[in-house]
């Protein structure tokens, strides 16, 4: 790479952040640091806050049983959302047997299956936190299958979810309070100031949680245990 160049890394494994860093040339993670990457920056949203907010959600409105879908292939900003998710069930009362966690390929229909045998269990959730936005449709999928109503019959959360400008959410979501656009202007910032060789520090973005899915046809909120 010549010295002019930069990158920005998009869930990268570890083996490209460490290459990056050795490199010495401008970099930005967009998301996590492997341990022991120390000298690209870090740009991320606040995963412990989205872990927060999702499991705040689903407790608020009454679940005791919850299924959390999350991607084969476990990346560091994972980490943050799941311990602060088991640290706010555990700290309303739930055990470790009403947490639910499946480690899923991006397939379809391997999550469409998984979601059919956690509704089949005696002890099925009530509420879904799903990684990604294709295990949630696959998840919706499965309750039209079954005549769930999604936010009266089943709640669900989207930890990432991106819009495009104007477009209604049809899940609730922690939203980033930076649009895409400007955080690709920081992410710039950032690669221009590390290019003069100034330091840049990480910058975590602060993330809100949209629940208008949810509030659309129920402004009270309320929900029903799935029959």
């Amino acid at each position: 790479a010549k010295a002019r160049d930069g990158f920005i890394l998009v869930r990268t494994p570890h083996d490209v952040q460490q290459l990056v860093c050795d490199r010495g040339v401008p970099g930005v993670v967009y998301g996590a640091l492997y341990p022991g990457i120390t000298r690209l920056t870090r740009f991320d949203r606040d995963m412990s806050a989205v872990g927060e907010l999702a499991a705040n959600f689903l407790l608020e409105r009454g679940h005791r049983q919850i299924g959390y879908l999350s991607r084969q292939q476990v990346l560091p900003g994972d980490h943050d959302t799941m311990d602060a998710f088991r640290r706010c069930v555990g700290e309303r009362g739930l055990l470790a047997h009403q947490l639910i966690e499946r480690f899923l390929p991006s397939s379809t229909e391997v999550c469409e299956a998984e979601v059919r045998q956690l509704l089949a269990r005696e002890d099925r959730p009530t509420g879904f936190i799903c990684r990604s936005r294709l295990m949630a449709d696959a998840a919706m999928n499965v309750f039209a299958e079954q005549g769930l109503e999604l936010y009266r019959d089943v709640d669900l959360v989207v930890c990432d979810y991106y819009l495009l400008p104007n477009q209604q959410p049809a899940y609730v979501f922690p939203r980033p309070i930076y649009s895409a656009e400007e955080q690709g202007k920081r992410m710039a910032r950032i690669l221009a100031a590390q290019s003069r060789g100034e330091a840049a520090a990480d910058q975590i973005i602060p993330v809100e949680l949209d629940a208008t899915a949810a509030t659309s046809d129920d402004s009270s909120g309320s929900k029903r245990s799935i029959k």
